[in-house]
Order: C-alpha cells, then sequence, then structure tokens
C-alpha cells in the first residue's frame, strides 16, 4: 500500500501574475500595500508584523540554485507542507489584514503542484504543469 501524497496549501488571488503566468501569491499583495501605505496604519503594522515573523521563520529559496532557476524560476511558486502548521497560521492572520484592507485572498490545495524544484521543512517551490492543446502535460 502506497503512501497518501500530501496535500500543498497556497493562498493567492485570482489576478494572474505576469511573471509566473500564475495567480498572485499573498505576499505580494502584502509588499505592495506597505510599499504604497494605502491602508490604515493598523493594517499595515499588522501586515508588517506579520512578514518580520516571515522573515524570521520561513527560508527564502536560493536564487542561486542551479538548474533549478536558470531555466524556469519565473513560472516557479511556492506552496506550503501540510506540516508547516504554524506558518499556515501567519499566513491566516496575514490574509485577514490583506481582507479587510479589500485584497481577497483563497486558499488553493493541491496533491500535485507542479514540478518541484527546491523544498525545505515547510515548503516546496514548483513549476507548474503546463496543459498543450495536443492535451500532453508538462513544465
Amino acid at each position: 500500500m502506497s503512501a497518501e501524497p500530501s496535500t500543498y496549501i497556497r493562498f493567492s488571488n485570482p489576478t494572474i501574475s505576469a511573471t509566473s503566468k500564475s495567480a498572485r501569491g499573498f505576499f505580494q499583495y502584502a509588499f505592495d500595500l506597505i510599499e504604497s501605505s494605502d491602508a490604515p496604519s493598523y493594517i499595515l503594522e499588522g501586515i508588517q508584523e506579520e512578514i518580520d515573523w516571515f522573515t524570521k521563520n520561513l527560508d527564502e529559496p536560493p536564487l542561486d540554485c542551479d538548474p533549478c532557476f536558470e531555466e524556469f524560476s519565473p513560472r516557479a511558486i511556492s506552496w506550503f507542507k501540510p506540516s508547516a502548521i504554524e506558518h499556515i497560521k501567519h499566513t491566516w492572520d496575514l490574509v485577514n489584514y490583506l481582507e479587510e484592507a479589500g485584497v481577497k485572498i483563497t486558499m488553493v490545495k493541491s496533491k500535485n503542484p507542479g514540478a518541484v524544484i527546491w523544498e525545505d521543512d515547510h515548503q516546496v517551490l514548483a513549476k507548474p504543469w503546463r496543459k498543450y492543446k495536443d492535451g500532453r502535460i508538462g513544465t
């Protein structure tokens, strides 16, 4: 009997990113709001507190990961592993601030987020599968 595949979790807005060609992630909106200061101060302070927590507790993928990022890094997106319970809790806290500022964020789950090109204890970075017109699926 084989093990059930993990269900990865992503928080995003339906707006498509020009870079990844996927829904924009919640961090992009958090940074946009901080940069624009286009929200009440208590929301901006809450967002900044959560960003500070993530800065201390979530590694960024190494941008010099060769060959990971050489060919397809712009399309790669991050997903939480289901075991990242504390990170997901802080994400919900950040999502609540974003939604209070008018940014709609949804949670998406997937057992197959794409070709995993990097991972750590809390997340995977994956290039989404592409569906070709002839029905093939690839990266």
